[in-house]
């Protein structure tokens, strides 16, 4: 049963491993359990949009915060519209979608079932993503999108807009769920500056890493 939770901070987080119980105190205003689906999408969307005009936050943040709670729910749905439902499923292994401050700052945790075979793969990436620099970021994200519009892939865009925009690492787990699939939680705290704003250097150094190859 799908439950959408205002004002609550606490409840409903016992149940998430480490990365939720580092977060448990912080009062998070939004909280979704359940199937996540565009109508859920929608809701979060205007949900959060109107609470930071209720806080008012400046326009370019909100819209940040925004574009990350709808990104964050895009990823959720499509990693979850590929995993059959397990029978019995435990309610900690139902996608989430949880939205709060934390000091002048705000958090986003999101958490999903993913086939157990593609943990090591998508470790590797987020920590490559993580690893990057500034400016190593900005041109991979130029790349990414130059590949975007010669293929049509968008598979990289998300985890690399969530950094970009954010601001931030992001903070991941791993819970495995039974021999076949884990539950995969992560957490972005969205920072108040933009991040390279701006920057268009196009003479900056490209040799670098090559990035991992990977469909998330």
């Amino acid at each position: 049963m799908s439950t959408i939770i205002t004002y609550k901070p606490n409840e409903h987080l016992t149940h998430v491993r480490e990365l939720r119980q580092q977060v448990a105190a912080n009062p998070f205003f939004f909280i979704y359990e359940g199937e996540i689906t565009h109508t859920i999408m929608l809701a979060a969307r205007k949900i959060v949009e109107s609470y930071l005009k209720q806080k008012e936050e400046k326009i370019l943040y909100r819209k940040r915060c925004v574009h990350l709670i709808v990104e964050c729910v895009q990823n959720t749905i499509k990693h979850s519209n590929h995993i059959p439902t397990p029978e019995n499923l435990d309610r900690k292994h139902l996608p989430l979608i949880m939205f709060g401050q934390e000091d002048d700052q705000y958090t986003i945790v999101s958490g999903n079932l993913i086939k157990a075979d593609n943990v090591a793969l998508l470790a590797n990436y987020l920590d490559y993503l993580n690893g990057l620099s500034e400016e190593r970021l900005m041109m991979y994200y130029r790349r990414a999108i130059k590949s975007v519009m010669d293929w049509g892939r968008k598979g990289k865009m998300g985890f690399i807009e969530m950094v970009l925009k954010s601001g931030n690492t992001i903070q991941y787990d791993f819970a495995p769920v039974g021999e076949d699939l884990a539950y995969f939680t992560y957490m972005l705290t969205i920072n108040r500056h933009l991040l390279l704003e701006g920057n268009d250097d196009e003479n900056a150094d490209t040799d670098e890493t090559p990035s991992p190859e990977i469909d998330v």
